[in-house]
């Protein structure tokens, strides 16, 4: 599953299924998978400073919402429905 995973990141899915003899429900699969275990077995350790950043990408109110963490080497972005809708305490929580 690794090995079509990281095809996936370099190919379009389709191509990737094509280019193993696949289907692009196995390649599907196969990202699925690795993405769960990833996101399952992340540790980011003590957050100092976060920043957010709405960018407009079309007309209208539709935006893309990039989350980075200082002192890491990873951004994230955020589904751009659900950003709106999330709250975030920042408060420190140390005793």
């Amino acid at each position: 599953m690794l090995f079509l995973a990281r095809w996936a990141r370099r190919l379009s899915w389709k191509e990737t299924a094509e280019a193993f003899h696949t289907s692009w429900d196995k390649v599907f699969d196969a990202v699925e998978h690795v993405v769960t275990f990833g996101l399952g077995h992340r540790t980011l350790g003590q957050i100092d400073a976060i920043g957010v950043d709405e960018i407009q990408y079309a007309k209208g109110h539709k935006y893309l919402t990039f989350v980075y963490l200082k002192g890491f080497d990873r951004s994230f972005f955020s589904d751009p429905k659900q950003a709106r809708n999330v709250e975030v305490d920042l408060k420190d929580s140390s005793p």
